[in-house]
């Protein structure tokens, strides 16, 4: 803190400029600093619970720290399934040092009982191979007899209220879906509208076999009317996503808190002594009620997709999609590549959605496609967009071939393949490549052409086509950082001293100007110091008159600084009227003005005796 309010006195003492230099070079500091800290990495993974049921699921947490980015393989496991719920990315800079995190959440579902372990999973960071340890999962046939606890209803009548006036939880969702398939889930909850309410916790789901995104920490509020009771209500819209078949019971629950009004009541009588609403809004009470309300618990069916006429690119993929593919340039030269835009817009789970598969063929080299995800507001719809690079090396390829999407409409029952139309391509050979020679029937002009173009050696050839590398050529097996190199170290320690020392120079020159009297009295030792060699040479001289006005010259400057007035101001009456007549300084004073006008001379020892007198009594003033 001492530190911070020097710096803020330099800023009011106008030491803006040198801070603008020092700021940056603090800041290479702390950002260098940092990005060497952030080097240590680390991964682990974590399990909720250590045992399960066959209709639970478990949750594993892989954690890299130190790194914002990686790669996992996990190993299968028979009996287990896995799905991926998410990542999170996390970074912090705490005292100048940055640390970075990523967070890779796993569903792991059990097909049959038994004692499984889940194997190390091997995370890829920046070119190191790291791995978690093996964690056991204990997976029994059914769920263990749970204690008898009171149920929570699906809704709570509140005090004093008629019926059909109370607190419940709706969800909309089909009970009947696929396995993977995402269905729309609607949530609302209702609270009476003169009851104040507070949500504590969103809408958690109590059933297993089905995955719920996550839910909208701001829901929408609106006021509706059931039953002739108007309520507030909070919505929310989510998806849900079965992962096994089966028939499993669905409910949700929410964790609230009322405010409810209390009536004032008689403590003889146990009557309201005041039963007139307007001294109940002043004169009742409030008390906070937790309550826990649930939806109806319903089955939901999770069917198994059918494996009749599948077709070989199908990748998952269930809703209704449509597919455009697009190129560009489709005039080309042979060895140019060329963009293929694939859009596959529409309904459904996009994180199964793959693009179309670019079949091989020896006229042209295709690469692999990169895929974004792009929600379409205010609808349920999204679009996938891929590009793939493929680069075209015969000239007989006329046209890109048809591609194909197979996804599985739910409501068709059956499986949709997509077809996107053939995109006609115009190639020509490059510019710079000769035309081959053509025969001719007869040989005059060929020898013409032959006698006024002389051949072109390799060399010519090689002037006018562009160099081709056959090579690879020397590889660099690492990228070294700016800051690893040990002259970038040594430049930043340097500049970190020299900013430590313009720093303490700054702060000691702000320390003395707050203080002007240790600065004056620094100022008197130096100018005795050096009057006391002169005095010293007139007294070797034998130089009385030169000693004289020296010792007076001393006694105003000394003076001068003390009182703080122009030396030349001081006389022998100022020195009489503040010291007195029997100051040693008003004695010396007056020798030396009498030996300035009258020629007063000094013996040795004389001068000697005021000599020492002078730097004794200038030594002792405040």
């Amino acid at each position: 803190m001492r530190a911070f309010q020097n710096l803020f006195a330099l800023l009011k003492s106008g030491y803006l400029p040198a801070l603008q230099i020092l700021f940056p070079l603090a800041l290479l500091i702390m950002v260098t600093q940092g990005t060497c800290h952030a080097a240590d990495i680390t991964v682990t993974a974590t399990l909720n619970r250590a045992s399960m049921s066959v209709e639970e699921t478990a949750e594993m947490v892989v954690t890299v720290n130190g790194s914002g980015s990686a790669e996992l393989n996990m190993a299968e496991v028979d009996g287990l399934g896995f799905t991926q719920r998410g990542h999170s990315r996390q970074l912090q800079f705490i005292n100048g040092t940055a640390s970075a995190s990523l967070s890779i959440t796993y569903l792991i579902q059990a097909m049959k009982p038994g004692s499984y372990v889940i194997p190390a999973v091997t995370v890829e960071v920046e070119g190191k191979k790291l791995q978690t340890e093996a964690i056991p999962l204990e997976v029994t046939s059914s769920s263990p007899q749970q204690q008898e606890s009171t149920p929570s209803p699906s809704s709570l009548d509140l005090p004093g209220e008629k019926d059909g006036q109370k607190a419940f939880l709706r969800a909309e969702v089909q009970n009947q879906s696929y396995v993977g398939e995402r269905v729309p889930l609607q949530i609302k909850a209702y609270f009476p509208q003169h009851v104040q309410a507070s949500v504590n916790t969103l809408p958690g789901l109590l059933g297993s076999g089905f995955v719920m995104e996550q839910l909208d920490s701001r829901p929408r509020q609106t006021t509706e009317r059931l039953n002739g009771t108007a309520y507030n209500a909070l919505s929310w819209n989510t998806h849900l996503t079965g992962i096994k078949e089966g028939q499993f019971p669905f409910q949700l629950q929410l964790d609230a808190t009322l405010l409810i009004r209390q009536k004032t009541k008689s403590p003889f009588t146990g009557q309201d002594p005041f039963a007139d609403d307007f001294f109940t809004h002043f004169l009742g009470g409030f008390e906070r009620k937790p309550i826990k309300i649930n939806t109806p618990e319903t089955t939901l069916e999770i069917l198994p997709l059918p494996t009749e006429n599948q077709p070989e690119d199908f990748s998952g993929a269930i809703g209704d999609f449509t597919l455009q593919v697009k190129a560009s340039p489709t005039f080309i030269e042979i060895g140019q590549p060329l963009s293929i835009t694939m859009i596959v817009e529409g309904t459904g789970n996009f994180d199964r959605v793959e693009a179309p598969i670019f079949p091989n063929h020896p006229g042209w080299k295709s690469y692999s496609p990169a895929g974004q995800y792009t929600p379409i507001e205010e609808s349920r719809k999204g679009r996938k967009v891929f590009e793939q690079a493929v680069v075209i090396n015969d000239k007989a390829i006329s046209h890109i071939p048809q591609l194909s999407f197979s996804y599985f409409d739910p409501l068709k029952k059956q499986y949709v393949t997509r077809f996107s139309t053939p995109i006609p391509l115009e190639i020509k050979a490059p510019v710079n490549q000769s035309p081959a020679p053509q025969p001719t029937a007869a040989g005059g002009l060929s020898e013409k052409i032959s006698k006024t173009d002389p051949p072109k050696t390799e060399e010519s050839i090689k002037k006018d086509l562009a160099p081709l590398h056959p090579e690879i050529g020397k590889l660099s097996r690492t990228f070294a950082p700016l800051f690893v190199h040990p002259w970038f170290q040594a430049f930043v320690i340097c500049c970190g001293l020299f900013l430590f020392l313009l720093l303490g120079l700054l702060i000691r020159n702000r320390r003395l100007n707050l203080h002007p009297a240790e600065i004056r009295k620094k100022q008197r030792r130096q100018l005795l110091t050096q009057a006391s060699k002169e005095l010293e040479q007139a007294i070797a001289a034998g130089d009385s008159s030169t000693f004289l006005a020296r010792c007076r010259s001393v006694i105003q400057q000394q003076l001068g600084l003390c009182w703080q007035v122009p030396p030349e101001t001081i006389t022998l009456a100022d020195l009489t009227a503040r010291l007195g007549k029997k100051s040693a300084l008003v004695e010396i004073f007056a020798a030396a003005e009498k030996g300035a006008y009258a020629g007063y001379e000094l013996s040795a020892d004389t001068m000697r005796q005021f000599a020492d007198t002078l730097n004794k009594e200038c030594g002792q003033l405040p």
